[in-house]
């Protein structure tokens, strides 16, 4: 999925470098702390969504999140977090043209 999402993130962003900034190290791209935050509460959530507590949440808020944007993020993460595991047990790959696409 790093390569269809890396087209995307390219062709909303108008800016080629930020996909790959983002799919070897969120940390040091060059994005807002709010996108941060989602983005570090994200990662937990596909990796160890069973120690979210709400101080995590509460992280989120702080940021400018309401709970409605916390609910959106933990519905894309869950759902992408699904789908990618179904891709991989498939072996399915990106369409070709997703390697082009907004560069």
């Amino acid at each position: 999925c790093q390569v269809a999402h890396g087209a995307t993130v390219r062709e909303l962003s108008k800016n080629p470098k930020l996909s790959e900034e983002l799919i070897m190290n969120y940390n040091i791209a060059k994005i807002t702390e709010k996108d941060k935050e989602m983005l570090k509460f994200s990662e937990k959530m596909t990796t160890s969504s069973y120690t979210i507590n709400e101080n995590d949440r509460n992280k989120l808020r702080k940021v400018g999140f309401n709970d409605s944007d916390i609910w959106d993020i933990a519905s894309v993460v869950g759902f992408f977090s699904m789908s990618n595991r179904i891709a991989s047990a498939t072996q399915m790959t990106p369409n070709e043209d997703y390697h082009y696409k907004g560069r």
